[in-house]
């Protein structure tokens, strides 16, 4: 069947294959031709497999077409066996076996091979896929060359080599079948293993092997029986069946999962089908809270102290060759991650030693592989402690130490990063070992000597005849176990080899005691055995022998873990049950199948992982299990059924902290303080030994039982002890010692206590805050103004939003109060300015309200508030400002900036400027006025101020000041009303000249720096008689546009003089007159190189040859006399009428209107019905 179930392949031996669908209907038929073995589906159902009778397997799609051959590289590469034991010559089906591992549930890598193909020799070929080439470029490093052909010492260059994805198995048997497990991380192999005694005799054993699905031998399982015929996993994968002649046996599989206990925290793995990568959950089984993080390339997780380590294959590789034995070594880089409790990284490293065996204390990590070994004590408090000594010398053993950390680097640098090792394990890391690095690349090789580089290649590629199988680790030593048997013991901080042992197993597991004097041993059968490293014995050759293998076995032994405070316990898991050995003595077992995580305290903890993998999000409590020990239960059941006097003479004669610890809790319960006094003396709790001594100085019994109550936390006991007599104050000072505070409330309001309202105020602050802490605002700000508290309140009313409370609390809070600072800043994070500043005045704080509308850019209430405190700062601020506008180019916010900050004048001159920028455009002209007409209103409004000042120094009201809308007025001057009022019979002729004078010098220093500024409105004009000009023209008005433009001739200083010149020729050409025609191409002819170009001049002397030819150079009557007209009005200076552009002759001249803001006139029958001023646009009165 396929993956899917959608789809069934029914293969023949005689070569016919049917496929068909799930409804039943045929899908295709075919006939191969060939003798057929097996048919196995791909993953996804496109393609299909089959192997004949010849060992060899083929590829075809899923509609029967074929592909390829696949290459089986271990088909016929070993000899197979009959079952006398005779070599067959030509095996029938050499192909036994074919399973191809679907995915369904995950895979432990995602490089993991995938598809098994068994051999009856015992071979085993396990690969990724079908690809026909199954090799894969990838970006790896060697090294380089010099370019003489040597090696360049230090270096690492970038080479491209190609991986083989086939990984070959040698089982020594003649296999039967093969199977992947649920989730494809152990295969199983079932065959026989034949074997010839020194007598002759032939002895056929059955077994089963389990690998890994990168070749990696997990444990074999030896089975009684003559033949293996079928194998299959249950559906957890916790349990393999076997059919063995006429029996079938049942095995319990215990996977070797990547998990880790430290710190009450469980750290676990687990696959998930819809992702690539790993994911690790760090469950804390006191609050139950889980933290879950992914991890892509996940190889293995050990945990001990405080954190744990998850290490992970990187992506890059590293090609090194070996020149002594002339061969390269692949080396796949890995990343070590340290953690904490919710699964943060503490700490990391990048090695180079890939971590097939991993070990973890509470201040190292040891990584190895099959014979290279990494140490790395990573930065801790008990790293600290134990590195103690090493910045004022070495230890013993570390002469000859090879230290390649940068030579200037300080000690606290190298403690600062941790300390690295890397070692050869046939060699004596106390003379060839690398310390401080652990990573070779291209990038840090280059900062090495040569020799570092040559001695970290070389362990790094240097192989060994004898292969590590694992490792384990204390605080104070490193035991290494290897294929031989032998078992290599180190120091630990500082690593020297201090002794060699040898036992009669190839170890696959190995622990230590907790004071290093015993280690046991778990062989690849599940044999376990005891090493007894101290203990001397004499050797075959006389000699004084350390260290001897105890005649000791444990059969099916798959777990094991040593007491953390007694050398002599270990508890171990066999089968299904729980053994604890005390020396070699068993006791009693109980039924477990959890995995070891913690014994001390004569109390063993395990963690039901196959449970918990079964919902591996949503771990349960009961998954975590406490087993205590026979000497524990014992105590317990003669406390039960005897009594403290016979439990206290047990324990003496099996004295352990713990046993003396739970007879002084039971002497509690019975109010026996001696025996109590006693046991907390026995095991040195001096806690335990005053809390005693308080208890014989109460003189109530019913006191003492709730003391001893609330000792045990049952304070729900303790409280109701304390009531029944009537004493529920110490029932209030027994929750506010607990931080109950919500029963100190309801104790208090039911009439316990003194000073009820301050204690309630407190209680209500302790709430709030337990709220607050929780993120839960809307309830800490009930409790909170409960309690008044209204600093509390001021947090909480900002992050609800509740800006309106904020602004209650602001009228509430007594003047001068610091909070209202605080107040102010959290109003002003959120542009309220005035809210800001009611807040910062109260408090008296002027220049943060003023710096605050300055930040929110409220610079006119800025100004007003500087003003009204004299707070004289502000003028420098707002120049910085500015000046930071400008900077950027925002101009307009600049001059809106200084319009609200009552600047007109550095307003004008920027308005001023802006407008000739956009006359230079020659687009715009009628935004070049608008802009002149603003700078020229911020010149009146400065003018205006400075007169009302003026005026108020006087003192005079503003109804005794003439009347600026009157007609007959000129410009609002400082005059004053007719001598008739009162203001005015009072003043001297002398004041009104000072205060003119002062007025006329304060405008002046104004406008000091741009003289432009005197005269306003010239540039508003200059553009609207322009404008106003090229609308007579085109309207065909054209004596008045000739009229308007000779006006312009005054305003050269504002307007190009060519565009000046050009207009008045043109209108002076459609009016034939011809004089003033040739006077404006002669000043066009005469401008300057910067003004037009040569070739603009050529075309104007063209263009007046060709007028001037056929005409004379002399205006007509009418024109000449009107252009005389023009230059008198314009010699007696009178004012231009803004509707016509003609001269206004005001003696003469009847119905003249004159705008109030910008003084210019009018003819009143040139209006036509408008009703404000053509210039500036004021309403006209």
């Amino acid at each position: 069947w396929t993956a899917d179930g959608q789809k069934i392949c029914i293969a023949y031996a005689d070569g016919a294959v049917i496929v068909g669908g799930v409804d039943g209907n045929r899908l295709w038929a075919k006939e191969l031709g060939m003798d057929l073995l097996f048919v196995e589906w791909s993953p996804d159902g496109r393609n299909i497999l089959f192997s004949n009778t010849q060992g060899h397997v083929y590829l075809y799609d899923n509609q029967g077409n074929k592909i390829s051959r696949l290459p089986l590289h271990a088909a016929a590469s070993a000899p197979s066996y009959d079952e006398d034991g005779e070599e067959e010559e030509n095996p029938q089906g050499n192909i036994v076996g074919i399973d191809w591992y679907d995915g369904s549930r995950g895979r432990i890598d995602v490089d993991a091979p995938d598809l098994a193909i068994a051999f009856t020799n015992g071979k085993v070929q396990i690969t990724c896929g079908v690809a026909t080439n199954p090799t894969k470029s990838v970006s790896q490093r060697g090294e380089s060359k010099n370019d003489d052909g040597g090696d360049k010492d230090g270096e690492i260059v970038e080479v491209t080599v190609n991986e083989p994805k086939t990984v070959l198995i040698d089982t020594g048997m003649k296999l039967a079948k093969c199977q992947w497990n649920c989730n494809g991380s152990i295969l199983a192999l079932a065959g026989s293993q034949v074997t010839k005694l020194a007598n002759g005799e032939v002895r056929k054993l059955c077994m089963v092997q389990f690998y890994s699905p990168f070749g990696q031998h997990l444990k074999t399982l030896k089975v009684p029986g003559k033949n293996i015929s079928a194998l299959t996993w249950e559906g957890s994968g916790l349990r393999i069946a076997l059919a063995v002649d006429s029996f079938i046996f049942f095995a319990n599989i215990r996977l070797d999962y990547r998990w880790g206990f430290f710190s009450n925290t469980v750290c676990y793995a687990y696959n998930k089908p819809s992702r690539q990568d790993h994911s690790v959950v760090f469950w804390d089984t006191h609050s139950g809270e889980h933290h879950t993080k992914h991890i892509k390339h996940l190889v293995a997780v050990r945990a001990a102290g405080e954190n744990c380590v998850l290490a992970s294959r990187a992506d890059d590789k590293v090609l090194l060759k070996n020149k002594k034995s002339g061969g390269s070594t692949m080396v796949q880089q890995h990343s070590l991650v340290l953690c904490n409790a919710i699964g943060s990284p503490v700490d990391s490293k990048d090695i180079s030693v890939n971590p097939v065996y991993l070990a973890m204390t509470a201040c190292h990590v040891i990584a190895a592989n099959e014979h290279a070994v990494y140490v790395w004590q990573y930065r801790s408090p008990v790293s600290k402690l134990a590195s103690i000594g090493s910045n004022t010398g070495q230890s013993l053993g570390t002469q000859g130490l090879l230290d390649v950390t940068n030579s200037t680097s300080s000690n606290s640098a190298k403690s600062k990063h941790g300390r690295e090792h890397v070692f050869h394990i046939d060699a004596d890391p106390s003379r060839t070992c690398v310390s401080g690095l652990g990573y070779i690349s291209k990038t840090n090789m280059g900062k090495k000597s040569g020799d570092t580089k040559k001695l970290l290649i070389d362990i790094l590629t240097k192989g060994t005849a004898d292969a590590i199988t694992c490792i384990a680790a204390n605080d104070r030593c490193l035991v290494v176990g290897r294929e031989s048997g032998t078992i290599q013991k180190y120091t630990l901080p500082h690593i020297s080899l201090e002794n060699k042992y040898v036992v009669r197993c190839r170890p696959q597991k190995i622990a230590l005691n907790c004071n290093s004097t015993k280690v046991s041993v778990i062989d690849i059968n599940g044999v376990m055995t005891f090493l007894d490293l101290e203990k001397r014995y004499e050797g075959a050759n006389g000699q004084t022998q350390i260290g001897e293998q105890l005649d000791f076995e444990r059969k099916d032994a798959w777990d094991m873990m040593w007491a953390e405070d007694n050398p002599d316990l270990i508890a171990v898991m066999e089968k299904t049950r729980l053994y604890v050995f005390r020396g070699l003595e068993p006791e009693e077992p109980v039924l477990s199948s959890g995995y070891l995580c913690k014994h001390s305290d004569l109390q063993i903890k395990a963690v039901m992982l196959d449970e918990i993998m079964q919902q591996p999000t949503t771990p349960e409590n009961d998954t975590v299990v406490d087993f205590p020990t026979k000497s524990l239960r014992d105590v317990r059941e003669i406390l039960k059924n005897v009594g403290v006097e016979e439990a206290f003479a047990y324990i003496e004669t099996h004295p352990h902290p713990r046993l003396w610890k739970l007879i002084a809790e039971a002497s509690l319960e019975r109010l026996e303080f001696g025996v109590a006094d006693k046991s907390f003396v026995q095991c040195s709790d001096y806690p335990g030994i005053q809390f005693v001594k308080n208890l014989k100085m109460l003189n109530d019994k019913v006191k003492q039982k709730a003391q001893v109550s609330a000792y045990f936390e049952r304070f729900d006991e303790a409280e109701s002890l304390y009531c029944d007599i009537d004493r529920k104050d110490l029932a209030i000072d027994l929750r506010m010692m607990l931080g109950d505070w919500f029963r100190v409330v309801q104790l208090v309001q039911m009439g316990g206590g003194s000073g009820d309202d301050e204690l309630l105020r407190r209680a209500w602050k302790e709430i709030g805050d337990y709220y607050a802490s929780r993120q839960k605002w809307n309830k800490a700000v009930q409790y909170y103004a409960s309690a008044k508290e209204p600093a509390a309140l001021v947090e909480c009313y900002y992050l609800l939003e509740e800006y309106m409370c904020l602004e209650k609390l602001v009228r509430i809070i007594p003047q001068g109060s610091p909070l209202l600072c605080n107040i102010g800043k959290k109003f002003q994070s959120v542009g309220m300015s005035q809210s800001a500043c009611l807040a910062f005045l109260k408090a008296g704080d002027v220049k943060s309200a003023i710096d605050c509308c300055v930040l929110l850019n409220h610079w006119d209430q800025a100004v007003k508030l500087a003003q009204e405190h004299e707070f004289p700062q502000i003028e420098g601020l707002l120049a910085k400002y500015a000046s930071h506008l400008l900077g950027k180019g925002e101009k307009l916010q600049a001059i809106e900036l200084y319009r609200k900050a009552k600047k007109s004048t550095q307003a004008a001159t920027l308005l001023a400027s802006l407008a000739q920028d956009a006359g230079k455009t020659k687009v715009d002209p009628l935004g070049a006025k608008k802009l002149h007409v603003l700078a020229a209103m911020e010149m009146e409004e400065l003018r205006t101020r400075v007169l009302d000042t003026q005026i108020k120094n006087m003192g005079i009201t503003g109804s005794e000041v003439k009347d600026p809308d009157a007609e007959d007025e000129d410009d609002f001057v400082a005059e004053l009303r007719p001598a008739r009022t009162k203001a005015r019979m009072k003043m001297t002729a002398a004041n009104q000249t000072a205060a003119t004078l002062e007025t006329l010098v304060q405008l002046d220093a104004a406008t000091g720096e741009n003289r432009s500024l005197d005269n306003a409105w010239k540039g508003a004009e200059a553009y609207h008689l322009f404008m106003l000009a090229q609308r007579q023209l085109y309207k065909g008005e054209m004596e008045a546009a000739l009229v308007t433009s000779l006006q312009l001739r005054q305003y050269d200083d504002v307007l190009e003089p060519r565009e000046v010149h050009s207009l008045i020729a043109l209108t002076a050409y459609y009016n034939e007159a011809w004089g003033q025609c040739s006077k404006a191409f002669i000043e066009l002819e005469s401008l300057k190189a910067i003004a037009c170009s040569k070739e603009d001049k050529e075309q104007y002397t063209k263009l007046a040859l060709s007028i001037f030819r056929s005409n004379r150079p002399t205006d007509p009557p009418d024109v000449a006399e009107l252009v005389a007209s023009i230059d008198m009005g314009r010699a007696k200076g009178h004012p231009i009428c803004m509707m016509s552009g003609r001269p206004i002759d005001e003696k003469r001249a009847k119905g003249v209107y004159k705008c109030r803001r910008c003084s210019r006139k009018m003819h009143e029958n040139q209006l036509g019905g408008m009703n404000h001023c053509p210039l500036c646009h004021m309403m006209l009165v």
